[in-house]
């Protein structure tokens, strides 16, 4: 016995079966509902929409790895002397960089200058030397990783500071400086600052 409409209509639903031009179900087949000239469905809205979706997925992706990125902490653990010869020596600071994140980070530069006192009251400061370093040094997740830096310096140059070591038997110095380091979302900096005193 022949169906009728209406029930050819819910065979095409439960079995799958559409038309190219409409939906049996009477809902739009959105890529296959619309052809181009020559009878090739048209699928521009499909792949922008597509598209878009991947890019509110990326964009939320960026949002979330930038909130969770937390800048290095880093601490001056001691400065002291190396290489010391007849006219200079070279100041050895070293650093303990700590990555408070979940995953790795790269530590690009360390820029600082270091200042020593010329007086035993520490309130007049001489610039030793400005330098740089721990240049690209990968700093695995949660863990503290030791940078050392060295300025190499001529004994001139700590000018009255060379008298006041001499008197003291130490000589006291400030460090102040800031690190950049690369994480997921982009490139972060941190400054630093600290004082304290070296042995000659």
């Amino acid at each position: 016995m022949a169906r009728g409409k209406e029930g050819m209509q819910s065979d095409a639903c439960l079995t799958g079966r559409r038309d190219h031009a409409s939906s049996p179900c009477g809902v739009p087949l959105g890529d296959q509902g619309h052809k181009r000239a020559g009878g090739r469905p048209h699928r521009g809205r499909a792949r922008f929409l597509g598209g878009s979706i991947w890019v509110t997925v990326l964009a939320a992706a960026t949002t979330a790895c930038s909130a969770l990125f937390t800048a290095p902490g880093v601490e001056v653990v001691a400065v002291t002397l190396a290489d010391v010869g007849f006219t200079g020596a070279t100041a050895r600071v070293a650093l303990d960089v700590d990555n408070p994140n979940r995953f790795g980070i790269r530590l690009q530069e360390v820029r600082y200058a270091l200042e020593v006192a010329t007086d035993s009251s520490a309130t007049q400061w001489d610039e030793l030397g400005r330098g740089s370093g721990g240049r690209d040094v990968a700093l695995p997740g949660r863990e503290v990783t030791r940078v050392t830096l060295d300025l190499p310096f001529r004994y001139q140059a700590l000018g009255t500071a060379f008298t006041a070591a001499m008197r003291d038997g130490a000589v006291r110095y400030r460090i102040v400086g800031d690190l950049r380091a690369q994480g997921p979302s982009g490139t972060i900096q941190r400054p630093f600052a600290t004082q304290g005193s070296f042995r000659p």
